[in-house]
């Protein structure tokens, strides 16, 4: 075995030839390894096949074994969710045990390796981590591998061995949810990570709802929120945005509260920029049968640039003889009222 494949080997826990990790599917790789769950959210068991790996449910099993002889009435479930809480704890310390094994390869690799990974072919609308499209096999770096796993140690020993991945790798810590890495990308010298790169990855943590690693981007010093959109992964009317109002959009289409309350208290927004998105958030509620949804978030908008038009929507209430069918068009009209309204007082200079 090659040093190169030796070193993937122990990165990705499997075995390597020529670059390529044999026996195993991007699919089955995904099933087989850990991947902790991102930053601020903690795991409850509900299903024993979706929630532990195979080896955790053969551990679950014998200690479930061993604890019937003390306690006939020892509940299944409760031996799962000790296992799957002790599974970060080992994992970290596993990390930390691969992070050392690599960092005794980087005097013998002449260069940073990919790691290639066959996979099934996807739907080419399906999200994938880091393919471009359909295609056969993955190819990543070592540091995207560790970064998508949420291996932060790995990807300490990593980083100063291959910093040109790094913008990358930074990208997908705020995809996947993983504060703890992004953090230490944002702040490490060897990442240099520019602004755009920054305020890209604030807009991806955005759109998949991870409120701890956009705390952790807007807390450096670096993070320019303020600027233009720029780069190939914008296009139309984003290139005329400023990252904070891309945010604050993406956040009304998920009808996230919390992120979109986090925001607001930012307080970054200029006056059209909040005219664009309450227009934006009103277009959204007045969708058929979407109503209920966007309606809480607009109106939290509302509270924050029109309070008196929010007060007036908070207070009208629902007919308690409408049928269930009318309430969506009841707050449809609603919607409609408040664009109205908002948009006359608005041109007016008027409101509130």
């Amino acid at each position: 075995m090659s040093v190169e494949d030796e070193f993937l080997s122990v990165l990705t826990d499997g075995i390597v030839h020529q670059g390529i990790l044999l026996g195993e599917t991007w699919e089955s790789l995904c099933q087989r390894k850990y991947k902790p769950p991102p930053s601020g959210i903690t795991l409850v068991i509900t299903t024993r096949k979706k929630d532990l790996t195979d080896a955790e449910v053969q551990l679950a099993a014998q200690l479930y074994q061993e604890g019937l002889k003390d306690n006939s009435e020892l509940d299944l479930d409760d031996v799962m969710q000790h296992v799957l809480d002790q599974r970060e704890v080992k994992q970290s310390k596993w990390d930390y045990t691969r992070a050392q094994k690599l960092q005794s390869f980087f005097t013998r690799l002449s260069k940073p390796v990919l790691v290639r990974i066959k996979r099934k072919t996807l739907p080419e609308a399906q999200a994938k981590p880091f393919g471009q499209g359909k295609a056969q096999t993955e190819e990543m770096s070592a540091l995207q591998f560790a970064t998508y796993f949420g291996e932060y140690h790995v990807v300490q020993a990593l980083l100063p061995f291959e910093p040109q991945h790094a913008t990358q790798a930074f990208l997908d810590a705020c995809r996947e949810g993983y504060a703890q890495i992004a953090q230490y990308l944002l702040e490490s010298t060897t990442a240099d990570l520019d602004i755009h790169c920054i305020s890209h990855g604030f807009l991806l943590a955005t759109e998949h709802e991870h409120l701890q690693v956009l705390k952790k981007i807007q807390a450096v010093q670096q993070t320019r929120l303020d600027t233009l959109c720029h780069g190939s992964a914008f296009s139309g009317f984003q290139l005329g945005q400023r990252y904070i109002a891309v945010a604050v959009e993406i956040a009304l289409l998920k009808a996230n509260s919390d992120i979109l309350r986090w925001l607001v208290e930012l307080n970054l927004m200029f006056d059209h920029e909040w005219n664009h998105c309450i227009q934006y958030g009103l277009r959204l509620a007045c969708g058929i049968g979407k109503s209920h949804i966007y309606i809480p978030v607009l109106l939290l908008l509302l509270e924050v640039l029109a309070p008196k038009v929010a007060s007036v929507a908070l207070g009208s209430t629902t007919p308690h003889d409408m049928k269930p069918d009318d309430i969506e068009r009841f707050k449809a009209i609603k919607a409609n009222l408040l664009y109205d309204f908002y948009s006359n007082h608005l041109q007016n200079g008027t409101i509130d």
